[in-house]
């Protein structure tokens, strides 16, 4: 069987949808101060009040690829894209359940 058809018959995640999940619990830890990383030095809050939610965070101009495939930059984009009562969610465990009902097939590779 292909890795797909695998996937579809166990119901799991593919490994870049999990690795990008688990890279938002990151976010979010990080956003609501859950871990010991320090917010300022990997993300800036945008200063856009207009679309999006109150935890969107800014990109910044970047020149070098290692900086723009970096932890703090790959995945501000998927990060703005989710709902206000997703990134909002008063626990790391109602966060995680909620990502359960977004669809990341436009953010990941289809094979």
């Amino acid at each position: 069987m292909t890795y797909a058809e695998r996937l579809n018959i166990s119901n799991a995640d593919s490994l870049e949808v999990r690795r990008l999940k688990f890279d938002l619990v990151m976010i979010y830890c990080s956003v609501h101060g859950l871990n010991a990383l320090d917010f300022s030095d990997f993300f800036n809050m945008s200063n856009s009040s207009t679309r999006g939610h109150a935890f969107k965070l800014s990109k910044h101009f970047i020149r070098v690829n290692c900086r723009a495939f970096s932890f703090a930059n790959r995945f501000i984009d998927v990060w703005n894209s989710l709902e206000n009562d997703i990134v909002t969610a008063p626990s790391l465990c109602s966060f995680k359940c909620r990502l359960k009902s977004v669809d990341f097939n436009k953010f990941v590779c289809v094979a």
